[in-house]
Order: structure tokens, then C-alpha cells, then sequence
């Protein structure tokens, strides 16, 4: 993944997942399969999936629940954690550990890496910036920690390669390829994880960026 231009077109994103999800399924050993996407609980990942307009907000709902996600996305579970998410208590451990980070990576470090619109994941606003809570902090945090290492081996003739196995969806990628934008990036995931990845990092880059199935 090379340039931070996106898909512009949101339904062609979703188009080229789909082709991809669908593509991997047929190749997918029927016993390799997880039964952590299927939860009836909500509805097979592969019925939502095919719902462009949950896309849009697939960071809080239930397409994202077999990365850790909840059980259930009904109302009464949305009002206990909006009541925790929008507590001062809650956004003061948020402004905290953004200020934390911006001490030990410095503000343009930070500010460069946070990513709080794609699938619209809870936030709130620090300082006048939107910060997608914990996660997105601990990832930045996380490719701090990895820059030495990978500056170390980085040279202009052979650029960098990583892998991720489980990249969540997608997140740390992206972050680590914004921070080194000649590396080369390898997810290896199930399809549903390697769906959610292909729509979300389909927002920053274009589709010959992309190796995949289609």
C-alpha cells in the first residue's frame, strides 16, 4: 500500500470487498471456518455483510463483533456504554492518555496518526480534536514503539516488509503504513477479518495499492 488517495466511491468499495469475502469463502476448508462470526445472536456475518449501509458505521455495530465485539447491539446495551462513553470520568482518561502519548511522541506524531471517521467509532473530543477513544491511542502508541526497530532495518534499496496475523480491522496497518509509506504490509486473516480490513483501508488507498483474491 503506497499512496493515501481512497475509493472514492463508497459503493465500489463495498463491491470489491464483497467480491474479495466471496472469493476467499469458496477457497475457506469448511472445518477451518469459525463459528465466532455466526453468532445467532445477531445474524450470520455472512447476511450482514451484504448490507452496504451498515459499512458506514461498521465500527459500532455488529459487524465488527466477532473482533471482540459484543454479543448483542440492541438498545439496551447501547445506552449502558453511551452512559459510560460520554461520562467526564470517561473522556478525562482520554484527554489523559492523549496528553501522555503527546508528551512521549510528541503532538505531530499523535495528531498524524489519529484516525477517529472511518466507521465512525465512538469519540470524543480532546483539545478540539476527534480521538476514537483507547484503541486508536494504543495503536499509535504501538507504532512508536515499533519505529526503532523498523528505521533499523530500513534502507532505500529494500524497503521494509511487515506482517500482521489478525490485524483487527485494520488500524495498526494503516497507521504503520502512513508512518513508513515504502513498506510493504501482509494481513493474514479470516475472511470476515480480511473484509473488514479490505473496506477500511480501502478509504485511504486506491485498488492497484491492493494485492488481494479479485
Amino acid at each position: 500500500m503506497k499512496s493515501h488517495q481512497s475509493h472514492n466511491d463508497m459503493s465500489l468499495r463495498h463491491r470489491l470487498m464483497l467480491e474479495n469475502y466471496e472469493a476467499a469463502m469458496e477457497k475457506m476448508p469448511q472445518d477451518h471456518r469459525s463459528v465466532v462470526w455466526e453468532r445467532a445472536s445477531y445474524g450470520e456475518f455472512s447476511e450482514l455483510i451484504g448490507q452496504e449501509a451498515l459499512w458506514e458505521n461498521f465500527r459500532s455495530n455488529p459487524i465488527s463483533s466477532g473482533m471482540g465485539g459484543p454479543y448483542f447491539w440492541d438498545d439496551e446495551y447501547l445506552n449502558s456504554i453511551r452512559s459510560i462513553w460520554e461520562s467526564p470520568e470517561f473522556h478525562k482518561r482520554v484527554e489523559d492518555s492523549f496528553n501522555n502519548l503527546c508528551s512521549l511522541c510528541g503532538q505531530d506524531f499523535v495528531v498524524n496518526l489519529v484516525e477517529p471517521e472511518v466507521g465512525r467509532p465512538a469519540s470524543c473530543n480532546v483539545q478540539g480534536r476527534k480521538i476514537a477513544y483507547l484503541p486508536d491511542l494504543t495503536q499509535i502508541y504501538n507504532v512508536y514503539s515499533l519505529k526503532p526497530y523498523i528505521d533499523a532495518i530500513t534502507t532505500r534499496k529494500k524497503p521494509v516488509v511487515m506482517a500482521e496475523i489478525g490485524g483487527g480491522y485494520g488500524g495498526l496497518a494503516n497507521k504503520l503504513c502512513k508512518a513508513f509509506p515504502d513498506a510493504r504490509y501482509i494481513l493474514f486473516d479470516l475472511p470476515e477479518g480480511a473484509a473488514i480490513q479490505y473496506y477500511y483501508l480501502s478509504s485511504f488507498y486506491e485498488k492497484d495499492d491492493f494485492f488481494s483474491l479479485q
